[in-house]
């Protein structure tokens, strides 16, 4: 038990008392129930639905597969197409590879000391180590410089 005292509260009468006003009792209106009773299915119903789907599947299994076929069918074509553009460029590259060998050849060939020997004496120009002394007569002479 505890040691606080307890207070009890004091209500106290209100000095007017009005009685409460009273409300009518509401107006229920029950609706009558109109009970809806299923008709039995009616097997025409069923095969029309049946048939329907049918045709939706048939319909549906056509334009995927034609989908299908050509989709394949375009992927093949790129396919194809990127193959022969890879032969076109490999056949390409090599002639190419040819062609800069050759060029590479050409080249070497003319800066080898022989053939640029050769087109000097065939322009008139003379060595200056074995150049004559030629009255009258202009030569060209080259020089090497390094």
């Amino acid at each position: 038990m505890s040691a606080l005292p307890v207070i009890e509260p004091v209500v106290e009468p209100s000095p007017i008392s009005r009685p409460l006003p009273r409300l009518p009792a509401p107006i229920i209106i029950e609706l009558p129930r109109t009970r809806i009773q299923r008709q039995p299915v009616r097997r025409v119903n069923t095969q029309k639905r049946v048939s329907a789907l049918v045709g939706q599947t048939a319909s549906f299994v056509v334009v995927a597969s034609l989908a299908f076929s050509t989709f394949s069918l375009m992927g093949q074509v790129m396919v194809e197409k990127a193959r022969r553009d890879g032969i076109r460029a490999s056949d390409r590259a090599r002639v190419a590879s040819r062609d800069i060998a050759a060029l590479r050849q050409d080249v070497q060939d003319l800066s080898s000391s022989q053939s640029i020997d050769d087109w000097a004496t065939s322009n008139g120009f003379v060595p200056t180590d074995s150049a004559p002394k030629t009255v009258g007569v202009t030569q060209n002479v080259t020089h090497n410089r390094k």
